[in-house]
């Protein structure tokens, strides 16, 4: 199990710095359950790692739809069956939610090849069973018009930029609020605690640059 460690607790996010310690120790008392302490222990899992998790999905090659759905369903097979964490609690996500992802995306190939047939290949009223790519954030809408609206759109765009896990490790940490340690194993990267702030560094001085020429700051 790993131990405490705040040396690279971010300081914002819903997450409030949960490090992979955190997690463990919050998931065996929710499992240890019968008492107040155990719903508070899920709440806050919950919190930290729900939005994490769909961005892994998506970099699993769920659309947006999928990976919000297998997320949800990936805490709740963990909430009902309550295994042990062996490995620790963020990995045992991660493994069930890739698993999940996996089964979904086959289900989802295989009701696509029933349903669809050759006279409706270029249906229009089929369109919404083309995922979007996963790879992407969504922006805002073009109407939106206020300053607001317009360096969200930016900041959107400019994280698109990224190399998807660079994106992953900029989102888990710094809008999360998980700490580098946390972000690196949700994301399955077998490096370094330096060679993960130097990709967290890089990532943030590529965003400057792309903000910069959006002159955005």
């Amino acid at each position: 199990m790993s131990t405490p460690d705040d040396s690279d607790r971010p300081g914002a996010g819903p997450a409030a710095g949960l490090s992979p310690y955190d997690a463990n120790q919050l998931w065996e008392t929710f499992c240890a359950g019968g008492n107040p302490a155990a719903r508070e222990a899920l709440d806050r899992l919950y919190r930290a790692l729900r939005q994490p998790l769909v961005e892994f999905c998506r970099l699993k090659g769920c659309d947006a739809e999928l990976a919000d759905e297998v997320a949800e369903s990936s805490f709740i097979r963990l909430i009902v069956r309550k295994p042990a964490a062996r490995s620790g609690f963020i990995p045992l996500l991660q493994k069930t939610a890739q698993n999940q992802c996996h089964d979904a995306k086959k289900q989802r190939h295989r009701s696509l090849s029933r349903d669809t047939a050759p006279d409706s290949a270029h249906d229009p009223a089929r369109s919404d069973t083309i995922p979007e790519r996963s790879d992407t954030i969504r922006a805002p809408s073009a109407s939106a018009g206020s300053a607001h609206n317009e360096t969200t759109r930016a900041v959107h765009d400019c994280l698109n930029t990224l190399d998807p896990q660079d994106r992953a490790l900029v989102i888990y940490h710094h809008v999360a609020g998980l700490t580098q340690r946390a972000a690196s194993e949700l994301l399955g990267l077998n490096i370094s605690a330096p060679a993960v702030t130097a990709r967290l560094k890089r990532a943030r001085e590529q965003l400057a640059r792309c903000l910069k020429k959006k002159s955005i700051f």
